[in-house]
């Protein structure tokens, strides 16, 4: 998202509102990391948030949905899904 909207000359992001949700999601992730690192101090596991992680910190769930994302596509469609429509010509 944040390269998506970053003005390539300035290197600045012109939106108001977008720079505020990148800010949110990056103080999100460092907040969430350094939790992880002072919990696993002793350990060997690693600290850095997996990246399923880090999209479910910028792109909450409501009811269900990603908000903001348009509809996840399948690779292998459901079983109940109907076949995908072939044109007869």
């Amino acid at each position: 998202m944040k390269r998506a909207y970053t003005n390539k000359k300035a290197g600045q992001i012109g939106d108001g509102l977008v720079r505020e949700v990148v800010t949110l999601v990056q103080t999100q992730v460092q907040d969430e990391g350094s939790q992880l690192r002072t919990e696993d101090d002793d350990s060997t596991a690693s600290t850095t948030l997996s990246r399923f992680r880090i999209n479910e910190i910028s792109v909450p769930k409501k009811k269900g949905r990603l908000v903001g994302l348009g509809r996840r596509t399948w690779s292998v469609p459901p079983s109940s899904a109907p076949p995908p429509f072939v044109d007869p010509e």
